[in-house]
């Protein structure tokens, strides 16, 4: 999962790419955040991120045993 600006400057790589699968659930109504999901930690898992744009960070939501 990319993220870049709507002029197509600042692009940033949020997941580790390769053999890691994703998922896009949605922006939050002020676009601040991105919410995603991936098999990245445990590869049986998606688990679901928030990212804070502003900060550059995510935040572990749900870290789970199977697809969340």
């Amino acid at each position: 999962v990319y993220l870049l600006r709507p002029n197509g400057t600042g692009l940033r790589r949020l997941t580790p790419g390769g053999k890691v699968n994703c998922n896009l659930y949605g922006w939050s109504d002020d676009g601040r955040f991105l919410a995603y999901g991936t098999n990245e930690r445990n590869g049986a898992a998606i688990d679901v991120y928030l990212h804070d744009v502003d900060a550059g960070t995510a935040r572990l939501l749900r870290a789970g045993k199977g697809i969340n």
